[in-house]
């Protein structure tokens, strides 16, 4: 089994400081890890430095040489996918090149750009790939981890970061700073539900157990 991570899911995880435990995690629970051959040439951009820092672009690089991350090279052949790049200029084309991956073999993808996920599913196109339930959020990532690695670590790393850097602005309202469960399962849920929920994955590792045990037992 394996999947396909997006650009942005490795930088904001990176910035978080869980690329290494998300990665480890994840890969623990789906395969292998796959990432697009832009990443490595974008994080040489001056841009890049400029916006994240030589420290994460570094960890970043240091992280791939390890090769716990598989190069996804493939191009985009799928006749559909080549019309909706052709006539949508608001589609990413590394997305859609994932896309195209997810349409060939892969199991899922995890994708940190919500603007991507929520035109493509303006397209039809998931329902005529039968794609539906294959995407995981960066929201549904967080969760995942702190259903793994506590809430505490979550929100010591994060907290960390944001004293550092200026990170996503949906995840400084999701953690970090003391949050406690409740707070990050609303938060976390209101982005999610902002997304349509034929894409994403409804797997119950990315729902947050503890806040669950903690509401079954105050009912």
């Amino acid at each position: 089994m394996s999947v396909l991570l997006d650009n942005d899911v490795v930088l904001k995880l990176a910035q978080l400081g869980l690329l290494a435990d998300g990665c480890s995690l994840l890969s623990q629970e789906y395969g292998q890890l796959i990432v697009l051959d832009t990443l490595y040439y974008q994080l040489n951009g001056n841009n890049m430095k400029k916006k994240y820092g030589d420290g994460i672009i570094d960890l970043i690089k240091a992280f791939i040489s390890t090769g716990v991350l598989k190069i996804f090279d493939r191009k985009i052949t799928d006749s559909r996918l080549i019309e909706l790049q052709n006539t949508h200029d608001d589609l990413d084309e590394g997305e859609m090149r994932l896309l195209q991956g997810l349409i060939d073999d892969q199991e899922l993808l995890f994708s940190g750009d919500k603007r991507f996920i929520k035109e493509i599913s303006k397209t039809g196109i998931i329902e005529e790939k039968k794609l539906t339930n294959r995407f995981v959020c960066i929201e549904q990532i967080i969760c995942f981890l702190i259903n793994r690695i506590g809430i505490e670590l979550v929100n010591e790393k994060a907290t960390s970061a944001f004293s550092v850097a200026e990170i996503d602005k949906a995840l400084r309202n999701c953690i970090g700073n003391g949050r406690n469960i409740e707070h990050v399962y609303f938060s976390t849920s209101s982005y999610i539900n902002e997304l349509p929920s034929n894409l994403l994955s409804n797997a119950q590792h990315w729902v947050l157990h503890e806040y669950q045990s903690v509401k079954e037992t105050i009912n």
